[in-house]
């Protein structure tokens, strides 16, 4: 085994490789299209055509089923508004009694009077004042009042049933005065059951959406309606562009009810109907299994070891792009490091010089000795640190620790600073307190790479060179901005900025510094690099986690 997989690797890059794997594919798949194409069109076109009566039938049963108990409750209550009923408790729980007693239209009755009364299905049920005003602001009972209409209302707990219920509410008059609401009460696990009895068997399920996606009711019980919620509300977002939604593999067909801001979605079992196509497969079924079966494991084979090659060889890609990037920014990180040396290396030559020739003469003390060496040792920690902040930047490590932001960007500036001091170019940091937990060298690498850019954009200008860099915390990220008041990009240029091989500003460019800085942004800092704005002034916004794991 061990010498028959380097076997196939070796193999697969030969191309006679590729072509018998064309050559098979191409077999396979014109035996199997035949079949598949002739099968998957008769399915297609029986599930849709079944989907969409379904859903209508549904929804017409749906509409004349709330319409008939609306008119029924209507009813209802008109009789106790036109009779005696109001002002005779014994009559009136004798009627609900009655009404209730088959329990056809609804599973319970209720009439909540306007002086804090409620009757149940028959009897007297005592509530409170504070049980009465918390009653007043429900739905149900708030929009029955206010619209003076029938309303259907779904709640989600009754207190007496102790369960989901659906009500379909009409306020009684006395007097052209509102003095009760009368209500006909349906469990909500038992609503669909009312409106279809029975279901074609080639349904999987069908539901009733509301307007903001919840399940009012369905045939089967939802294991979790937070993921059909969710994309039920993006297909409405849409408009419904495909009549539907897709749901679990499912496709779930939408139509909107006409009395109600409801929806009815039907899904069908694509496998019942499949049945009825099986003579179709049967035909070309043994050999297209066995062809099938072997593209299947060979595809999956070649496949595998394709794209593990791939992503390794992606993988060797990006890391010889880092470090060409790096490379490139190396000459002139040298020079501003060569520049920010000569200063102090300069200034402690000079003094040990001097040191020397008075200590042989004997005209120097011994503090005023002390004080010179003090002063090269002060000299020789700015060089230190200098040389530190550079081998730090060089790194190129994946190595995450918290760092203050300000500190990293200052440090990647005090590098630059002759630099651009050459170029007459300002640098204005913001003031901000931003401790992050991230990958400082790539970070500064590529904060490097939009600085040396705006250096090349502020190149051509004679004065006022001002590059500017602030940042600020937006919820788990940290948003950093890079300015500059130079020339500005083309609308053009600034939709190619971030290409794989977009040509460098600079002569000697590798010009890959923008593109690798992107991905290096989204793979390794969990963020982005985006142009922010192109012109007046040229601003790049860099996004990256506050706090990365390990």
């Amino acid at each position: 085994m061990k010498k028959f997989i380097p076997f196939i690797s070796r193999k697969i890059e030969d191309f006679r490789i590729y072509t018998t794997l064309i050559i098979f594919s191409i077999f396979v798949a014109v035996t199997g299209v035949l079949s598949y194409v002739e099968i998957k069109g008769e399915i297609s076109k029986l599930g849709s055509q079944f989907r969409y009566s379904m859903s209508k039938e549904i929804t017409f049963s749906t509409n004349e089923w709330i319409k008939t108990r609306m008119e029924k409750i209507y009813s209802f209550a008109s009789i106790v508004s036109h009779t005696d009923f109001i002002y005779d408790e014994a009559k009136m729980f004798a009627y609900l009694r009655q009404i209730n007693h088959n329990k056809l239209f609804f599973d319970h009755y209720q009439i909540l009077f306007i002086n804090a009364k409620l009757a149940f299905d028959g009897k007297e049920i005592p509530i409170s004042k504070k049980e009465f005003d918390e009653i007043k602001i429900r739905k149900w009972y708030k929009d029955t009042i206010d619209k003076n209409t029938t309303t259907i209302t779904v709640f989600e707990r009754h207190e007496l049933l102790k369960t989901e219920v659906i009500n379909v509410c009409t306020p009684i008059y006395q007097e052209d005065e509102i003095t009760a609401v009368f209500c006909g009460i349906i469990k909500k696990d038992k609503f669909f059951d009312k409106i279809r009895p029975q279901i074609h068997a080639f349904v999987d399920n069908a539901y009733i959406f509301d307007e903001n996606g919840d399940v009012i009711a369905s045939i089967k019980a939802l294991k979790s309606q937070k993921e059909i919620k969710k994309a039920f509300l993006q297909a409405k977002k849409l408009g419904f562009s495909q009549d539907g939604f897709l749901y679990n593999s499912n496709f779930i067909g939408i139509t909107k009810l006409q009395s109600q801001n409801w929806y009815i979605g039907v899904s069908v079992n694509e496998a019942a109907i499949t049945s009825s196509t099986l003579q179709i497969l049967l035909k070309n079924g043994v050999m297209l299994f066995a062809l099938f079966i072997c593209l299947i494991l060979f595809s999956n084979f070649i496949h595998t070891f394709i794209r593990n090659k791939i992503l390794k060889k992606q993988k060797e890609y990006e890391v010889i792009l880092s470090h060409e990037l790096k490379m490139s920014e190396t000459g002139e990180l040298i020079s501003a490091i060569s520049h920010q040396l000569k200063q102090p290396l300069n200034s402690s030559m000079l003094l040990l010089s001097n040191t020397l020739a008075l200590k042989n003469d004997g005209e120097i003390s011994d503090e005023e000795l002390l004080e010179n060496l003090e002063l090269c040792i002060k000299s020789n920690k700015i060089m230190n640190e200098t040389i530190e902040n550079f081998r730090n930047f060089y790194k190129f490590n994946d190595d995450i620790k918290e760092f203050d932001l300000q500190e990293c960007i200052k440090n990647l500036l005090g590098i630059l600073h002759v630099q651009f001091s050459r170029y007459n170019i300002a640098i204005k940091v913001e003031s901000f307190d931003i401790k992050i937990k991230s990958n400082e060298s790539f970070l500064q690498q590529i904060l490097l790479v939009l600085l040396q850019n705006s250096k090349d954009a502020l190149s051509e200008k004679n004065s006022d060179k001002l590059i500017s860099i602030d940042a600020k915390v937006n919820d788990e990220m940290v948003e950093i901005y890079l300015s500059d008041n130079g020339a500005g990009l083309s609308k053009a240029k600034a939709k190619t900025i971030f290409n794989k091989y977009k040509s460098s500003s600079k002569t000697n460019g590798s010009g890959i510094g923008l593109y690798l800085s992107k991905i290096i942004a989204q793979n390794k800092l969990g963020g982005d690099l985006s142009l922010y704005s192109y012109k007046l002034p040229t601003t790049f916004k860099l996004i990256i986690k506050k706090y990365m794991e390990k």
